[in-house]
């Protein structure tokens, strides 16, 4: 079943839970935040001393932010309205339910007969979301994280229930977990780096992630012809933090996406910078598996080249081996979509994955980036040597550009060239730069430095 967004009529709630006043929430007329706790204090102090029990469940939304961003605000709106009737199919008489933030909302189950009969309801939740939606005629899959807490473990503290709850919400999002239960939750942060998780979350939302951009040289003419994108973070107490383990936080903590969407838009920005200074240069910016599946991409894509006006040429998306070779992904898909843009696609580490050859004649990719351990390896290794020419040959024969990564020495260089090689980066060229640096660099390369 196909869940379909309604543009007008959406509302199934009760006159109490959709009414109006300053006490509701005036998008999804659900209770306000303060409204809802101050009906969760009036709910625990009137608890009587019978068998029932209450629980609460704490929603997110993980696409809510990707949705605004590549469909709108209008159409984020309506994607909360939906869920806000997901959740109303769920609640009894005598439940209440609120928006709480941006993409979360909170259940108050005033009446369960303990863990297992709370547990019943969010799965019914998830049941309900595995439908995937309708969104401007595209298919559009919802992940709820759910956190559960329950009154009996709170000593009838309503604040530490609703703590509890968020918490469990949370580890469920840092875990890829679907629904957590306060009691399941480990309290020793240190086994899950729960403060660097915590950091992790706050650097990406404060811009405090940083793009670096190491130059592409064209061998042909020496030219400077691009740059590509790459991730740091300095922690303030840890010191740089690996791009790899950047990734695993931004995925343990359900913000993958998000990181993504970051990245393609500091670097269309910086691009967009670098071409009214008169420097033609591309952008490169490599994506995970699950972005490059991301239904949203394209249409985020072509917003943020619009918001840049940076023409689509300009801009290089990476992408693994292994990430073209998954089933049931939309990535070839996407790859067509991002073709009619005219945005164009480089298979990353090429040769170090399933090297199966077959995609290149079914996908319309642009060139081939040939991983830094076989440049390494080149001059004393005669299979790496063969290897690149290989990978040169086959870029030839498709039509496709090669570039070499992690050239270091001119030795390299003169070899690549020779073997017909189109573009190297690495620390010959030139080592990652602050966005200031790489402006300067290619203007003195170009000769309009100040």
């Amino acid at each position: 079943m196909i869940r379909r967004f309604l543009p007008e009529s959406w509302s199934t709630q009760s006159a109490l839970q959709r009414s109006t006043g300053d006490e509701f929430d005036p998008l999804t007329k659900l209770l306000s935040r303060a409204a809802f706790l101050d009906r969760l204090t009036n709910v625990v102090g009137s608890s009587d001393e019978d068998d029932a029990e209450t629980a609460l469940i704490v929603i997110d939304i993980s696409e809510y932010h990707q949705i605004n961003l590549a469909y709108g605000e209008e159409a984020g709106n309506r994607v909360l309205q939906q869920v806000a009737d997901c959740i109303d199919s769920v609640r009894r008489d005598g439940d209440y339910l609120a928006r709480i933030g941006d993409d979360q909302f909170s259940l108050l189950l005033t009446s369960v007969m303990g863990r297992e009969h709370a547990l019943l309801a969010a799965n019914k939740l998830q049941k309900l979301s595995d439908n995937p939606f309708m969104l401007d005629g595209d298919e559009i899959l919802l992940r709820l994280h759910m956190g559960v807490s329950l009154l009996e473990n709170t000593a009838d503290d309503p604040a530490q229930l609703f703590t509890r709850a968020v918490k469990a919400m949370y580890r469920s999002k840092n875990g890829g977990e679907r629904i957590v239960v306060y009691d399941e939750v480990d309290q020793s942060p240190e086994n899950h780096d729960g403060t660097l998780l915590l950091d992790f979350s706050k650097a990406l939302q404060n811009n405090k992630l940083e793009l670096k951009f190491q130059a592409k040289r064209e061998l042909s003419n020496g030219k400077i012809c691009g740059a590509e994108a790459l991730l740091r973070w300095r922690h303030p107490t840890r010191g740089n933090i690996p791009p790899m383990r950047i990734i695993e936080l931004a995925e343990k903590s359900g913000h993958g996406d998000s990181l993504s969407f970051w990245v393609l838009n500091q670097a269309l920005r910086s691009c967009a910078g670098w071409l009214q200074m008169g420097m033609p240069m591309t952008v490169s910016v490599n994506l995970e598996a699950r972005t490059f599946s991301n239904a949203l991409l394209p249409a985020y894509i072509v917003e943020a080249l619009e918001l840049w006006r940076v023409a689509p040429r300009f801009l290089i998306l990476e992408v693994t081996e292994s990430t073209l070779m998954e089933r049931n992904s939309r990535v070839p898909i996407n790859i067509e979509e991002l073709n009619r843009i005219g945005v164009r696609i480089s298979i990353d580490d090429f040769g170090t994955g399933y090297s199966s050859l077959a995609y290149l004649n079914r996908l319309e990719v642009h060139e081939l980036k040939i991983d830094k351990g076989f440049i390494d390896e080149m001059e004393s290794s005669a299979k790496d040597k063969k290897l690149v020419t290989a990978i040169i040959e086959l870029g030839r024969n498709f039509g496709l550009k090669v570039t070499a990564e992690g050239v270091e020495t001119f030795r390299q260089l003169q070899k690549l060239r020779k073997l017909g090689c189109d573009t190297v980066q690495g620390y010959y060229v030139s080592p990652p730069l602050a966005i200031d640096e790489f402006i300067d660099f290619v203007s003195k390369e170009l000769g309009i430095a100040d």
